[in-house]
């Protein structure tokens, strides 16, 4: 029984061995196949004919156009009135007009002050001027018993003019002249008594009230006339120039769903720092400033039509290749072209009319660039 034991770890020892080399030679094999330099050569492959790529393209028509440009705008002020009073007194009667939103008419008045220290002053005025006329025709009178005299003791000389009190007369004229202007002053004063303003308008804001002391140079509010109303809006380069020249263009805005015709007032001269862009202002067109009924501040929406120009093709946006070239198919084979781009609105891109060959193509096709062979088909 020990016999067979003893031969049983030998005959597993060599059964080990065998399975080892079995895989060292698999992996020789392997290894040699894989960097055998007599592989047998592959089978040719043919690629068959070149395919032709198909691209859409569009033939547009030239055509005289008007390029149409809408725009949003905000209705601002060109200018504000501060509500002064140029006499110093106690209010005694505030208009229902005078306060925020408030209408008034040309020569209305809006407030009126305490007239007691202003006739008064008027009254003094014109004593003052009353006693300085007095004065001037006591020396005319002196003057014309001095120069009797003076004829009667020395027949046929001059009257010198000491004699005749002309100088005297001169001075108290002089005075006079100043009394009366103090008097007109004083006029003047009291007629600013009653505060209005020399044309219709509204009041953004006021801040006064019955026995209120005012004088100046302290503001009691702020008006604006209705021709003072305009359209503010921001224009970009292409914008301007498919509108072409801009100065007493026209434009229709629609502000709360009411329209209103406009025409360009003036073009800021400096542009705005953030968005680079060009602000325009436009003014209603009315011969009635009352009928202008809109709020500062309020949201416009705005259409300007641009000049007429000829020879004009409006191409989708999707036709724009890259640095805002076209590609053009002529005889199967792409081409590129920088046409002269005439605006851009929201129907479409605006050029300069030009030869396109078969057609321009629209949308992006990989691998296709100019000099490439195309087959068109008409969009």
């Amino acid at each position: 029984m020990s016999e067979p034991n003893d031969n049983h770890p030998q005959r597993r020892r060599w059964v080990g061995w065998l399975q080892l080399g079995g895989v060292l030679l698999v992996l020789l094999v392997a290894v040699y196949f894989a960097q055998s330099p007599h592989a047998p050569p592959s089978a040719e492959i043919s690629l068959g004919e070149k395919t032709v790529p198909k691209v859409f393209v569009v033939r547009p028509a030239a055509t005289p156009s008007a390029l149409t440009v809408n725009l949003t705008g905000e209705v601002s002020l060109a200018r504000r009135v501060e509500i002064r009073s140029q006499v110093t007194g106690r209010v005694t009667f505030v208009s229902p007009a005078m306060r925020n939103g408030g209408s008034f008419s040309a020569g209305e008045t809006l407030v009126t002050i305490d007239r007691t220290d202003l006739e008064l002053a008027l009254e003094i005025a014109h004593a003052f001027a009353d006693a300085q006329r007095a004065r001037v025709r006591k020396h005319e009178l002196e003057g014309e018993l001095a120069s009797a005299a003076f004829r009667r003791a020395n027949p046929g000389e001059q009257v010198p003019d000491i004699i005749a009190h002309a100088p005297q007369v001169e001075r108290f004229r002089a005075r006079l002249r100043g009394a009366l202007a103090a008097v007109q002053q004083a006029e003047l004063e009291l007629s600013r008594s009653e505060l209005s303003l020399p044309f219709a308008g509204k009041v953004l804001r006021s801040q006064i009230a019955v026995g209120d002391l005012i004088g100046p140079p302290a503001a009691l509010g702020t008006a604006y006339t209705n021709d003072a109303l305009e359209i503010s809006s921001q224009l970009s380069i292409s914008e301007l120039h498919a509108i072409g020249d801009i100065a007493r263009r026209t434009a229709i805005a629609t502000v709360d769903g009411k329209q209103y015709d406009l025409i360009v007032d003036r073009i800021a001269w400096e542009r705005d720092r953030n968005s680079r862009l060009v602000t325009v202002f436009f003014k209603f067109v009315t011969n009635t400033p009352v009928s202008i009924d809109v709020q500062p501040g309020s949201f416009a929406e705005l259409t300007v039509r641009g000049s007429m120009r000829e020879n004009v093709f409006l191409l989708p946006n999707s036709a724009r290749q890259l640095n805002d070239t076209v590609w053009y198919a002529r005889d199967g084979t792409v081409f590129d072209f920088s046409p002269s781009t005439q605006g851009r609105t929201t129907a479409g891109w605006h050029v300069e009319a030009f030869d396109y060959g078969d057609g321009i193509l629209v949308g992006t096709y990989p691998g296709v660039r100019s000099g490439s062979e195309v087959e068109t088909v008409v969009r």
